[in-house]
């Protein structure tokens, strides 16, 4: 079953128009949920492991270390986008 988000901006939540950010973080979130994320990250983890065979090189650790960082960083914003469309959602079917 597919929910019905608004995709306004922030104050707006009943507008016909979509900015890209919206989309982005819409597709961002319905792909994450997918298994072959979940294996990518299984795989993400198996690459952390190898950490030993390249005996932590500091090549190895800032590769490692920049990946995580970047990638926490942007997932913060699209799961911030989420929950703000998920909750102006709930408030706007309360309000009805």
């Amino acid at each position: 079953m597919r929910a019905n988000f608004p995709t306004g901006g922030y104050g707006a939540p009943h507008s016909n128009s979509t900015g890209w950010f919206s989309r982005l973080a819409s597709q961002t979130a319905h792909i994450s949920g997918k298994l072959v994320t979940f294996l990518e990250a299984v795989a993400m983890a198996v690459w952390g492991i190898t950490g030993p065979i390249f005996k932590y090189s500091d090549t190895w650790q800032l590769v490692i270390n920049t990946g995580t960082t970047i990638i926490t960083f942007l997932m913060v914003f699209l799961i911030q986008n989420t929950q703000t469309r998920d909750t102006m959602a709930c408030s706007s079917s309360w309000m009805n």
